[in-house]
């Protein structure tokens, strides 16, 4: 099951200073002093201290561009969107040229995930103020979130050239290693970063799924509980919690991060399809069926939410259920191979050799050397009289199963009932 995140983060320090940023438009004193209390409010992470102040200096000065671009970055960060845009935009439209308007605007595209429009934003940021860390960070957080991952890490290799402690370049940097698969670079970046800022969740969160990948699923359960003790409402946290979980077999523990996760967010598909996962380890086969259906619902192209669903009726005795999600899951995708001998299998249980045969030979066009496959299929031809293919199909299990003895066992009675098979005008022969 795959990780889910948010897009790669976009953070910054305050960048606009009060003295000396103010171009040749002399700022009043007032105007200034309360900038310059919102900034040291600000460093401190007190945001509404500093909406207040800028407030205040925007009464003193209504057309102070830094000051719209400060206040603007303190709503974002407070989370007020629309009220930040706003703000930004109006700094933009007193000086074009304030690279700080133009990061924070491009840190709101990115996280509405529009990533051409916050790209855009972040170059002219850079071109306006080439030496300052956050545009680079947030240029390579829009690389990455399109793949290029080499580009980004230059951009994360330039922010640290420029700012070596800055851990919200450390936490990119990592997050990037860790996507692109370099799971011993992701992890020394991510302790790093988690060294720099130890109440990021973010770092805890990218280092808790290169742990978990690498095989350290206590590491990883140890980094995704600290995510969420610094936000307990953190989907992230929870959901990759309950990852972890599911490799240590815990499917308790486990169900209670997919519900966390699911009473935060309803309407997160991804969480109802992990929740109807492990409800189907568990045995709970009726809960599991429900999930599915509202993963389904909220998703109808859900590949494995049908695929699954189909497995959970066949189990249940819903043949004619089994094949509709089965073959909903081969519409969706006609060359993945396990949907087609999935149905195959089912088709078989209900007496339709023929059309199982069809589904499991499509499945092998797809996907040769799944030796089960080969098993299945020769047992179809058995009971289609068909010795000669059945024989061919026994042969291939033997060769691509692992030499165990209960595949051994498989294909000694599997020639014994191969034997058996009546073929007209013919006596049963020895293989």
């Amino acid at each position: 099951m795959k990780e889910y995140f948010h897009r790669m983060v976009i953070a910054g320090v305050l960048l606009v200073m009060a003295s000396g940023c103010a171009g040749p438009r002399p700022m009043p004193k007032e105007a200034a002093k309360h900038i310059q209390s919102g900034i040291e409010l600000q460093q401190k992470e007190d945001f509404d201290g500093a909406i207040a102040e800028y407030r205040a200096a925007l009464r003193q000065d209504p057309n102070d561009a830094e000051a719209h671009a400060n206040l603007g970055f303190a709503l974002r960060k407070k989370g007020n969107v629309d009220e930040a845009s706003e703000e930004l935009h109006t700094a933009l439209r007193l000086n074009p040229n304030n690279s700080w308007a133009h990061y924070n605007l491009g840190a709101i595209l990115h996280n509405q995930g529009d990533v051409d429009g916050a790209m855009a934003e972040f170059r002219t940021a850079l071109r306006l103020d080439p030496n300052k860390a956050d545009g680079h960070i947030g240029l390579g957080a829009t690389l990455a979130d399109k793949g290029d991952f080499d580009e980004a890490m230059a951009e994360f290799h330039t922010a640290l050239r420029l700012d070596p402690n800055n851990e919200y370049a450390r936490a990119n940097f990592g997050a990037a290693l860790y996507r692109k698969g370099d799971l011993d670079g992701a992890i020394e970046e991510l302790r790093t970063a988690v060294r720099l800022k130890p109440n990021d969740g973010y770092s805890h969160i990218y280092l808790g799924a290169a742990l978990k990948d690498k095989g350290d699923l206590d590491g990883a359960v140890a980094e995704f509980r600290t995510a969420i003790r610094l936000n307990p409402n953190d989907l992230n946290a929870h959901y990759n919690l309950g990852l972890a979980l599911e490799g240590k077999r815990d499917f308790d523990g486990e169900i209670s991060e997919y519900r966390t996760v699911i009473r935060l967010n309803p309407n997160l598909e991804v969480a109802h399809y992990a929740l109807g996962v492990a409800l189907m380890y568990k045995g709970d086969l009726d809960g599991a069926i429900a999930e599915y259906l509202f993963a389904i619902r909220l998703d109808p192209n859900d590949l494995r939410a049908h695929t699954n669903l189909g497995a959970v009726y066949h189990v249940k005795g819903d043949l004619d259920g089994a094949i509709s999600e089965y073959r909903t899951a081969v519409r969706l995708n006609p060359n993945e191979a396990n949907p087609h001998s999935d149905l195959g299998a089912v088709l078989q249980s209900k007496g339709d050799l023929d059309g199982a045969v069809s589904e499991y030979r499509i499945s092998l066009g797809l996907n040769p050397n799944n030796a089960g496959i080969h098993f299945n299929l020769a047992i179809a031809l058995m009971g289609q009289r068909n010795v000669s293919e059945a024989e061919k199909e026994i042969e291939e299990f033997a060769r691509l199963a692992p030499d165990t003895p209960s595949n051994r066992q498989m294909i000694e009675q599997a020639k014994r009932r191969l034997n058996a098979v009546p073929v007209p005008g013919q006596r049963p022969g020895n293989l």
